[in-house]
């Protein structure tokens, strides 16, 4: 899935630019980000909420690379949608009740509201009553925007257009200043993506985590309660630990025999994602324990809302038009300090493309076909997340395929 650059490439090196200059302004800026959290915490006691607080000394934005935005559906006294984008060492936030849209004619008014703190880009949960906001919130979309113009300056003049890159937005989109300070106007922006019969209730409702809707955590829906009794009807074995190490690719002929399937090879490291009772484990093709060089990945395994698990894939660093970029792929891959991949998360974003499901809660799926494998694996996945869904080619011969059977 390639990303589109509509405007030209002047445009793009200015937004490169002054993003640069943004992150290196906000480095190091500790107590000016206790500040901006002032309003944050005033409104909010740690002891009964489970929201993030910031960082005592201030959290420090990526000082190069990407600046991430996300977008929560907060079930609030009303609910509501609220933007969020990454400067000055915070997620500048503005609730949006209507929620994005694709439509240039829908004119989405934003409340700007109080700065939070960047933790707050990965909370998921339930605020309890009595709390300011109380009620079930989820990370509806995630990923990383650029500025046309230097960001601060864009919000001080009231007019910020930027581009933005998520799971379910893309493309050009602009914050514009009504009269009063913290009434603003969202709007989509004429480019490839803009679609004026695309409505807000056409994106998909969960969690680009979990793939739960405010309503399933509402109504307490089990997925994994789905999924085993679909497993059920199979020929998936019971009470069997599969072996994990991974299927590796063979030399072959290109074939169009019957029960072949097609499938792209990503140029990337090959991961086996399990979870068991919780706890989520990477491991690379040669056994390494690679956990805590892929946290994004880690957690994106562990917000899935199942206990136990074994699903096999590709990581890979995806470049601005893309495509895998193996060598910033090894330099992430080859990082061992906590602070180093937590710089390197903003840079060399890694997007991790599942393939196989090996086993589920109690069952072995190693003796079913890799075609029912995918099936509930794709069944398992959000529908727009974190984890990418590697779908089968139709009737494309490429050097390297995978027998059905295997």
């Amino acid at each position: 899935m390639g990303i589109k650059f509509p405007r030209s490439h002047i445009s793009f090196i200015v937004s490169l630019i002054m993003s640069k200059k943004s992150h290196l302004s906000t480095k190091n800026s500790g107590n000016a980000n206790e500040a901006l959290l002032i309003r944050y915490r005033a409104k909010r006691r740690s002891a009964s909420t489970p929201e993030p607080f910031g960082a005592v000394s201030g959290s420090s934005a990526s000082s190069a690379g990407y600046s991430q935005f996300m977008v929560h559906h907060h079930a609030a006294r009303n609910t509501h949608y609220d933007l969020r984008l990454e400067m000055q060492g915070v997620l500048r936030s503005w609730a949006v009740p209507k929620g994005p849209s694709y439509n240039v004619a829908d004119k989405r008014f934003a409340a700007l509201v109080e700065d939070h703190p960047l933790e707050y880009g990965e909370f998921e949960g339930r605020i309890p009553e009595g709390n300011y906001g109380a009620g079930w919130t989820i990370v509806w979309d995630k990923g990383f925007w650029r500025p046309f113009t230097g960001p601060i300056e864009g919000l001080q003049k009231g007019k910020l257009l930027f581009e933005l890159h998520g799971c379910k937005l893309h493309g050009e989109r602009m914050l514009v200043r009504m009269k009063a300070e913290k009434d603003w106007l969202f709007i989509k922006e004429y480019d490839d993506h803009a679609d004026e019969t695309f409505q807000t209730k056409d994106f998909s409702a969960g969690s680009v985590f979990s793939g739960l809707s405010l309503k399933d955590l509402d109504q307490q829906v089990s997925p994994a309660t789905k999924i085993q009794r679909s497993l059920s009807r199979t020929q998936a074995a019971k009470k069997q630990t599969p072996s994990t190490r991974p299927m590796l690719a063979s030399s072959s002929e290109p074939s169009n025999r019957p029960g072949w399937l097609y499938e792209i090879k990503y140029d990337g490291y090959r991961l086996i994602c399990s979870k068991e009772k919780g706890v989520t484990k990477l491991t690379s093709r040669n056994g390494k324990d690679l956990t805590q060089t892929f946290p994004e990945i880690a957690l994106a395994i562990t917000r899935l809302p199942y206990d136990d698990l074994i699903l096999d894939g590709e990581a890979v660093v995806l470049d601005l038009n893309g495509l895998p970029n193996f060598a910033n792929m090894q330099k992430r891959g080859r990082l061992s300090d906590p602070s180093a991949i937590r710089d390197a998360m903003s840079r060399f974003p890694v997007t991790l493309y599942a393939f196989d499901l090996i086993a589920f809660a109690d069952y072995d799926l190693t003796d079913l076909p890799l075609k029912k494998r995918k099936e509930h694996l794709l069944n398992l996945l959000p529908e727009a997340g974190l984890i990418r869904f590697l779908r089968i080619l139709k009737k494309t011969v490429l050097p390297c395929s995978r027998p059905l059977s295997s």
